[in-house]
């Protein structure tokens, strides 16, 4: 039986591909651009716009950032 993938599961199994790209010496461009080779329409800026902005989400939360909460609470 699988095993039910949870959202904190979910998020470390990201970071750890995260931070394994990047010690094996891939930039964030080619983690993105080997993103949008595997999404559904990869000639679109959109896909392009959605594999950066994850990338960019998930390298600040792996930074101990809180993108979305500090927005909200911003005055």
């Amino acid at each position: 039986m699988k095993k039910t993938l949870t959202q904190q599961g979910a998020f470390r199994k990201e970071r750890k591909a995260l931070q394994r790209a990047i010690a094996n010496g891939l930039t964030e461009k080619d983690i993105v651009m080997e993103m949008v080779k595997r999404m559904d329409n990869p000639d679109s800026a959109v896909t392009l716009n959605q594999a950066s902005a994850a990338v960019m989400y998930l390298t600040a939360l792996c930074n101990k950032e809180t993108p979305i909460t500090d927005a909200r609470l911003a005055p």
